[in-house]
């Protein structure tokens, strides 16, 4: 029996009662009952994320990406890294130029991961970093997006070429001595961070495609100026982490990849009959809607109970070979804001379901998003509308995959398993 959505559609597919092994694996090994398993085929969209808020404070995130990448499936993407300086503690700065000398100024970024990656982590890059002195202070009162950025002023204090491998895990440069006369000063915390400005990070164009992770929680990166005062060697370490303002500045360049609709409508969507596309760093998600099944499903069992659901999304063949290790599921409210569903909310629930899970399984070639009390939450209303899907840690890694659509062999389906209650309103 199918049934058609008018921006969606939804066809869903009846199984016998007969009792067989099919939908077994569905089931939580520590209960299994007797059900009726059916299947959910419906058509997704890809849509493009149009704002993406990356900024650190006052919001948690705890990680920046540098870098540039392209291919052909995703187009070209390049980031860049904005933060504050500030001084650690409350004391401020007081270093008295005419009793000390500044050795050298060097900034520490400790690496989370590398994208792209390789199965035994020998790649190398040459990548030409910058590093220039904002013109303008980073606000308190705001929240940054990807799409922001903050004019620079004239001050470049980094301009080379490093090589590093997937290996490492520390990247290290050593700032220019146009540098040190900010730090030659006695100021408050506050005055320091208003006269430094701030600092922006960026590989330039000549680097080999590389997109580094910056773990900013890591103690290690930090700014740290080393000086000699009356004979005796000292340091003193600057945050452009976490405990300052800061966010990544992302551009995705879509032109004459599959995604050149969002290039002239951002609102524009694509239809995942073939493919469906995950790109992380503010640029696609996935969103479908089951409201013609949900509603035709609850008009024939009105007291169903959902037992176990699991929406399987199948990687493409033409996919990254290291797909991203999760993806999660939002649903929308009457309001319009999206939420996590209720199974994500609370994924640990010890109930038979096991959790939302939402991890790549290589053994099957899928993702597995367990969705019973989403499931079951939709058919209580009666209506749904819509589930959105974004990768995991979107904001911190290049990580992205292609899903296969509906007309493919394997298709996205939800799967579950469910009886009828004998409840009488």
């Amino acid at each position: 029996m199918a049934f058609l959505a008018v921006l969606f559609s939804v066809c869903f597919v009846a199984c016998q009662d007969d009792e067989t092994e099919i939908g077994y694996g569905l089931q939580d090994r520590s209960t299994y009952y007797n059900g009726t398993r059916d299947t959910i085929y419906f058509t997704a969209s890809t849509f493009f994320e149009d704002s993406l808020q990356t900024s650190g404070a006052p919001s948690p995130y705890s990680a920046g990406i540098l870098g540039n990448y392209s291919d052909a499936t995703f187009g070209s993407m390049s980031a860049d890294f904005y933060t504050q300086l500030c001084p650690v503690g409350e004391g401020g700065v007081n270093l008295d130029p005419t009793t000390t000398h500044i050795d050298s100024v060097v900034l520490g970024m400790m690496v989370h991961s590398w994208y792209p990656n390789t199965a035994d982590s020998s790649r190398t890059y040459n990548l030409h970093f910058e590093v220039m002195q904002l013109a303008e202070m980073l606000q308190t009162d705001s929240n940054y997006y990807a799409s922001n950025t903050i004019p620079v002023g004239s001050e470049c204090y980094f301009n080379g070429t490093k090589q590093y491998s997937e290996r490492d895990t520390m990247i290290h440069l050593k700032l220019g001595e146009n540098i040190n006369p900010l730090f030659m000063v006695s100021l408050s915390s506050e005055e320091f961070i208003a006269n430094a400005k701030g600092l922006r990070i960026r590989l330039l164009g000549d680097s080999d495609p590389c997109a580094p992770v910056i773990n900013l929680a890591a103690v290690s990166t930090k700014l740290c100026v080393y000086y000699t005062y009356n004979g005796l060697h000292d340091s003193v370490d600057f945050l452009c982490g976490t405990g300052t303002n800061h966010f990544s500045h992302i551009e995705h360049n879509y032109s004459g990849t599959v995604f050149n609709a969002f290039v002239a409508n951002p609102k524009d969507s694509i239809p995942g009959t073939q493919y469906l596309y995950l790109d992380p760093l503010g640029g696609t998600k996935i969103k479908f809607n089951l409201n013609e099944f949900i509603a035709a499903f609850k008009l024939a069992h009105p007291y169903a109970i959902i037992h176990h659901a699991e929406l399987l999304l199948p990687k493409a063949d033409i996919a990254d070979a290291l797909p991203p290790e999760r993806i999660l599921a939002y649903k929308t409210s009457l309001a319009g804001f999206e939420a996590p569903i209720p199974d994500l909310l609370n994924e640990y629930y010890g109930d038979y379901s096991g959790g939302f899970d939402g991890r790549f399984h290589a053994d099957k070639n899928y993702y597995r998003l367990r969705i019973t009390r989403h499931l079951q939450q939709l058919l209580r209303t009666g209506f749904d509308l819509g589930t959105t899907l974004y990768i995991d840690a979107r904001r911190s890694s290049a990580n992205r995959t292609v899903i296969n659509g509906s007309e493919k062999e394997n298709p996205i389906r939800i799967e579950f398993v469910y009886s009828e209650s004998n409840y009488q309103q």
